[in-house]
């Protein structure tokens, strides 16, 4: 059961909005074209210049990277077209409501990094989120979110409830 204090409105993007987007999205394509010509080269130089007495394990060697690199550009590919997206439509979608849940999802605990990815549950909608948010809003905490429609990237976060602190 929603509170009657929760709302979600769409409305134009700001253009500080689009331009944040907008750098995203050339991030993606960056990405994108440094993976491709990396894995091109790879693929060029190995059949160019073949070590003699090649065994099968160099092509299993080369078909996982090929197929991670791959993985890669799908995955770029997806996000880029989402930020795209966002960009053509010029909307985004303020979703305002008490934050019901939160959840920490771990992916893969490096030594210097923590690579998990935490989300605030907002009117029954996942929000993912950087982690000084997560830790700095609590459960039952009304929160202010603007997020861009396709990609549900956070372009704006706003605690109603802790209005005098600082936001994060």
């Amino acid at each position: 059961m929603q509170s009657v204090n929760s709302r979600e409105v769409i409305v134009p993007l700001q253009k500080q909005e689009r331009m944040l987007l907008r750098k995203q999205l050339y991030v993606f394509i960056s990405i994108f074209f440094a993976v491709l010509i990396f894995a091109i080269g790879i693929t060029i130089v190995f059949f160019a210049y073949k070590p003699s007495g090649t065994s099968r394990w160099i092509y299993l060697i080369l078909i996982l990277i090929i197929a991670f690199m791959i993985s890669i550009v799908g995955s770029t590919i997806y996000n880029g077209y989402l930020l795209f997206r966002d960009l053509q439509s010029g909307k985004k979608k303020i979703v305002s409501g008490l934050v019901s849940d939160k959840r920490e999802e771990a992916h893969f605990k490096p030594i210097i990094n923590d690579f998990n990815s935490y989300y605030l549950i907002v009117n029954g909608q996942d929000f993912s989120v950087e982690p000084i948010v997560y830790h700095w809003v609590k459960t039952g905490d009304r929160v202010e979110l603007h997020a861009a429609l396709h990609s549900q990237t956070i372009l704006t976060f706003i605690s109603r409830t802790k209005a005098n602190d600082a936001q994060p």
